[in-house]
């Protein structure tokens, strides 16, 4: 049971919580850096042969830049009018004047806290139900003449005791 405790807690670390964090102005980040880049005016762009107007934020990651523009993978546009496009593969040189805000995915280790440990209370509910309920414990208390074995799981049938 403690094996089961220990690999719970382990996946639940694993997915971290993340956030954006606004970049430092000048500073560009690292290719591979997951962004965010607020875009004005907001642009059209073309993906493939498929034409995305009023894109205001492109998410991805860092490509390339250099002086003139940033390169993103591009995961993820959204647009002024109300939805997003989601390209396959496709990367975009998006102008440096154009970008009116850029942020970084970065981890948030409150939140990452926060969420281990509220995974970890849920993980230890569970079993200590599960312990209860298999004839560890009772739920139904004691002294009102329940059976102490009153609830089972499968493959025993669930059968309440009487007086």
């Amino acid at each position: 049971m403690r094996a089961i405790s220990l690999i719970s807690l382990l996946l639940l670390s694993s997915s971290a919580c993340y956030q954006y964090l606004p970049v430092e102005e000048g500073v560009m980040p690292d290719p591979r850096q997951e962004v965010r880049v607020h875009l004005s005016p907001a642009t059209a762009f073309e993906v493939g042969s498929t034409a995305i107007p009023g894109v205001e934020i492109v998410e991805g990651e860092v490509y390339e830049s250099d002086a003139q523009s940033l390169a993103v993978w591009t995961s993820l546009l959204r647009s002024r009018f109300g939805f997003d496009y989601r390209p396959d593969v496709a990367v975009l040189y998006i102008p440096r004047d154009h970008i009116s805000r850029l942020e970084e995915r970065r981890l948030a280790p409150a939140k990452t806290v926060l969420a281990i440990g509220a995974g970890a209370v849920v993980v230890v509910t569970i079993f200590e139900l599960a312990r209860a309920v298999g004839g560890g414990g009772s739920l139904l208390g004691e002294g009102d003449g329940a059976d102490a074995s009153v609830v089972r799981f499968l493959p025993r049938a669930v059968r309440f005791g009487t007086r």
